[in-house]
């Protein structure tokens, strides 16, 4: 994100006329097509979950490039499914908050945070999944992907919650979880 601030063309490039050409190429093909955008599209103003209805208001270039994508994406081709996620993490990626937060706890080091961010991580490889199921079934529009749980760093900013899913998923044990010292 704060490499697209940096090279904004870069980024129009890459994650708006990207899919807008797949779009065009998959209409004419008559290929299905499917194009993941960002909870980034929202200024994260509105203090509740965002809704697919909701407007977008990005405040970022990164953002802007993947809610352009968006708008540009279903007015080609409206059969393309523009599916909506945030806080990617997996497994075999070492860059992302999810694992920085565990990484920390893991070694028993003290990990600072922003304590007003609400995010809903999203497990990569069960977003394939899901992503495949929605392909199979026909599925076309805008889709917002996320689990119910959260991770949130309280205003106090002396616990940590994070769901259960994820502590198992990165370090086997999450009997720790809910709400861990940190």
């Amino acid at each position: 994100v704060g490499e697209a601030e940096r090279e904004k063309s870069r980024c129009i490039l890459e994650n708006t006329e990207g899919p807008a050409i797949l779009a065009e190429v998959a209409a004419r093909e008559g290929i299905p097509l499917v194009t993941f955008s960002s909870d980034l599209v929202f200024d994260g103003l509105a203090r509740r979950p965002y809704v697919e209805s909701d407007p977008t208001s990005p405040s970022c270039v990164y953002g802007a490039s993947k809610a352009e994508a968006e708008r540009r994406v279903v007015a080609i081709n409206r059969r393309a499914m523009v599916v909506r996620a945030s806080a990617f993490f997996g497994p075999w990626d070492r860059y992302n908050f999810v694992y920085s937060v565990l990484a920390a706890l893991r070694r028993g080091e003290t990990f600072s945070a922003a304590s007003d961010v609400v995010v809903s991580p999203t497990y990569v490889p069960d977003l394939v999944h899901a992503v495949l199921d929605l392909l199979i079934d026909g599925a076309d529009g805008e889709r917002p992907l996320t689990y119910r749980s959260t991770v949130r760093v309280p205003d106090d900013s002396s616990t940590l919650e994070v769901s259960e899913m994820n502590a198992g998923t990165w370090i086997g044990d999450s009997s720790w979880c809910a709400s861990s010292s940190w």
